[in-house]
């Protein structure tokens, strides 16, 4: 399942450059269908050349070079162009060559044609799937993929249904543990919610983009601290700001590691006045 999902990113993230390629390669066979029937639409009809496998007219000639761009029986219709006196008649219709061919312009004219579309646009089709795949082998790789942040969307909707942004302190935990891996941490996992310092807005509310950042840190564990990673941390700022607007206006109170020494520090004056009163 994991290479069908593979593949089936790489075909759709291919798209766009995909559909550009496809259209250089329509342009490319309009040229060429233009400058055969221009060279070639006298030939007599002999070999592989037939009522329907000529340069005679515009849509035939691109029905013929879109055969040829997969390489399939271009040699024959080459031979096939580069006939000459005896065996045609270079007065024929007192035509400049008569319904006889250019055998020096028909291997460069085919030969090119061969080139271009088929060693290098048809390859380029190869080299962005491959690339795109190898992309998401290296997303698999580094632990976290496009998936994994759609299973956190999907999760979140269920603990904040109405899409405001936040969800209840109290619920954090169970929201965590309900997630898959590597994002999820199953309970009890008091110690990683501590550990995350997530703020605790006003409320006691916390924001979906803070739990995300944590658990994604998380997974990845320890990230060197360059000039590069920094700017991106910028740019990444940015960027979520503009998508969630109410953050920067959130009243920060608290955060989960504060929470923790309070709530240890309650629990030690609970039992120390238990001790006094007894």
């Amino acid at each position: 399942a994991k290479g069908i999902r593979k593949l089936l990113f790489a075909l759709v993230v291919s798209l766009p450059a995909l559909f550009n390629i496809g259209a250089l390669l329509a342009l490319i066979t309009f040229i060429y269908a233009i400058i055969g029937m221009f060279l070639f639409g006298h030939v007599r009809q002999q070999g592989a050349l037939d009522d329907m496998v000529n340069f005679e007219t515009f849509g035939r000639s691109m029905h013929l070079l879109f055969r040829l761009i997969t390489s399939a029986g271009w040699n024959d219709v080459l031979e096939s162009l580069m006939i000459e006196y005896p065996d045609c008649d270079p007065h024929f219709r007192n035509q400049s060559n008569g319904d006889c061919g250019y055998p020096l312009l028909s291997i460069i004219y085919f030969t090119s044609f061969i080139i271009i579309n088929y060693m290098i646009v048809i390859n380029m089709y190869i080299a962005i799937i491959l690339e795109n795949f190898n992309q998401a082998h290296q997303e698999e790789e580094i632990g976290i993929v496009e998936d994994d942040l759609e299973m956190f969307y999907i999760r979140w909707s269920k603990y904040d249904p109405h899409a405001a942004q936040f969800i209840r302190f109290s619920q954090l935990s169970d929201f965590i543990a309900s997630l898959d891996p590597p994002l999820g941490i199953s309970k009890p996992n008091t110690v990683a919610l501590v550990s995350f310092n997530l703020p605790i807005a006003k409320g006691n509310k916390i924001h979906c983009l803070d739990i995300l950042h944590a658990l994604v840190k998380h997974v990845l564990g320890h990230v060197e601290e360059t000039d590069n990673f920094r700017q991106l941390q910028e740019q990444m700022d940015i960027k979520f700001k503009k998508q969630f607007p109410t953050r920067k206006e959130l009243e920060i109170v608290s955060s989960t590691r504060i929470w923790k020494r309070q709530d240890k520090a309650a629990r030690l004056i609970q039992k120390t006045y238990r001790e006094y009163v007894r």
